[in-house]
């Protein structure tokens, strides 16, 4: 059995955790999917005899998703790039709403004071023109996701929208080629401008909810002072191991989890315990990394690090909980596809 956390370019709201959970019904061979809505990562396992990792991507990609390999310390730039396209097609759909309507708004004027029949042509077939773009092109994103939604057999959102955009523009071009009834192209166009500013709006509110749990692995120090035969040095995190003794002055964070065996002083523990006045701390007491102090001098034994501190343990429960669905969001989703 094998593992690995993908970034998925393109995910923005529920109805990808569901394509993504249905993963091992596409793909024979993957035991589970998971995807981190919020961070944009999935968590894939599979058996290395019954499918390769490249078929794996391949099936992500035919639902509308980029594959990118994980990295720590690459996801937020993968997200500027996201960021950066979805922006594009914003402003391409915007633009392109606002000719539609200046185009509807002298077809509507004709309505009243008259317009000539190759006049009312022209207009008819330049928003069409405009229109088709915008389907075609920003609204693509709405496109693959009911083509996905098909394949898979998960209905969502993204089915109707793409039902009403491409209705709209076929019953427009059947009248524009008829020469009479209405056209709705500028509803067409401004639907897609509107539909990606929602989508825009809900991942700019999800990318600062994973923002903000991640600012809290900025809380721990990333160089601890230990004490050494010869003096107190400042060395990496990731040098310090248990038995080490560190040295923590006023104002300075806890970088690993330990005993105080020298030393007293205040600690705020406000990031592990929610209590925000600082406590006093005695030899003999335990210290957690996140931990500030906030008067004295502190000498620890470390008895944890890294992974296994309880800060770490924190964010790996943020990151499950983040995840997993409450019941009422599994009851909607059960009933959502007979909806859609």
């Amino acid at each position: 059995r094998l593992a690995t956390t993908l970034y998925l370019e393109g995910t923005h709201c529920a109805a990808c955790l569901w394509l993504v959970e249905r993963l091992p019904r596409l793909c024979p061979g993957v035991l589970s999917a998971r995807l981190d809505l919020s961070r944009g990562l999935a968590h894939v396992q599979w058996e290395a005899e019954g499918v390769a990792l490249s078929e794996i991507a391949q099936t992500l990609d035919r639902l509308g998703y980029r594959v990118h390999p994980y990295r720590v310390g690459e996801e937020a730039n993968l997200r500027r790039v996201e960021d950066r396209a979805a922006l594009v097609r914003l402003a391409v759909a915007g633009a392109l709403a606002g000719n539609v309507m200046l185009i509807s708004f002298a077809t509507y004027g004709g309505i009243w004071h008259g317009m000539e029949p190759a006049f009312a042509a022209l207009f008819r077939w330049a928003a069409f023109g405009l229109s088709s773009i915008s389907v075609m092109g920003p609204g693509r994103t709405f496109l693959r996701g009911a083509w996905a939604a098909l394949r898979t057999r998960v209905p969502h959102v993204d089915l109707p929208v793409s039902i009403a955009l491409l209705a709209g523009i076929a019953g427009g071009l059947a009248n524009t080629l008829r020469g009479v009834g209405e056209v709705y192209f500028d509803t067409v166009a401004v639907l897609v401008f509107l539909l990606l500013i929602g989508r825009w709006l809900q991942g700019r509110q999800r990318r600062r909810a994973a923002e903000t749990s991640e600012l809290l692995t900025a809380l721990a120090p990333s160089r601890a002072r230990r004490l050494e035969p010869e003096g107190a040095r400042i060395v990496p995190l990731d040098a310090i191991v248990p038995g080490d003794l560190l040295e923590v002055l006023g104002g300075e964070g806890v970088p690993a989890d330990g005993v105080v065996r020298e030393g007293r002083g205040t600690l705020d523990r406000s990031l592990l315990s929610g209590e925000a006045r600082p406590v006093a701390i005695a030899p003999g007491d335990s210290v957690h990394a996140g931990a500030v102090c906030r008067a004295g001098r502190l000498v620890i034994e470390v008895e944890a690090t890294g992974s296994a501190t309880r800060l770490a343990a924190i964010l790996r429960q943020v990151e499950v909980l983040a995840s997993r669905k409450a019941p009422v969001v599994a009851w909607a989703n059960r009933i959502a596809g007979t909806f859609v």
